[in-house]
């Protein structure tokens, strides 16, 4: 599968150059990781080879994404990286943590082309970003949202629950891939 360029898409205090979506263009995987590296150390080197490993299984497990998703936009931040695929309406947020030693999938609001603020709820009380799984229960999915990674250190995780996540996207996550953006507002009525 081709790929959108791999770009910082914000600061990590929230501001944003552009809409990430208009300067997509497509290119082969291998020279993306290059270019993530590139952006975010100024050399073809990552700074881990966890970061390296994340890349490449987002890259390889996310392919079935509808092309209304582009990216992975990666972003680095204090022990940590974002790969992003915004659609219109929700983005697809993957984080490796690795000072938390974990790894998360967060759906976020896209508003006027930029990902929402960082936060779960946004200045106007509407929620902007949840777990995946979190939403998803409370959307009423009763299905296996688990993914078993007990005993694993970080790097045998990375594979399992990248893997794992796109699982669970892939077979409760119709709104989402329909990038819907009621999504995010469901309430869950208990």
């Amino acid at each position: 599968m081709v790929f959108a360029p791999i770009l910082k898409p914000t600061t990590w205090n929230g501001e944003s150059s552009r809409d990430m979506r208009d300067i997509a263009k497509p290119f082969n995987a291998a020279e993306s990781i290059g270019a993530a590296c590139l952006a975010l150390t100024g050399s073809n080197a990552m700074k881990t080879e966890l970061q390296r490993l994340f890349l490449e299984e987002v890259q390889k497990n996310f392919d079935f994404l509808p092309p209304r998703f582009k990216g992975p936009f990666v972003s680095e931040g204090y022990c940590s990286l974002k790969a992003v695929f915004f659609g219109d309406n929700l983005a697809i947020e993957l984080v490796l943590d690795e000072r938390e030693d974990d790894i998360s999938c967060y759906i976020a609001r896209v508003i006027n082309g930029e990902l929402a603020p960082h936060g779960f709820v946004g200045p106007n009380g509407k929620r902007v970003r949840g777990l995946l799984r979190h939403l998803l229960r409370e959307h009423g999915i009763r299905g296996n949202l688990s993914v078993p990674v007990a005993g694993l250190s970080l790097k045998e995780r990375i594979p399992v629950t990248l893997a794992g996540l796109a699982r669970i996207l892939r077979e409760y996550g119709l709104m989402i891939l329909n990038d819907d953006p009621e999504f995010l507002d469901f309430q869950s009525k208990r």
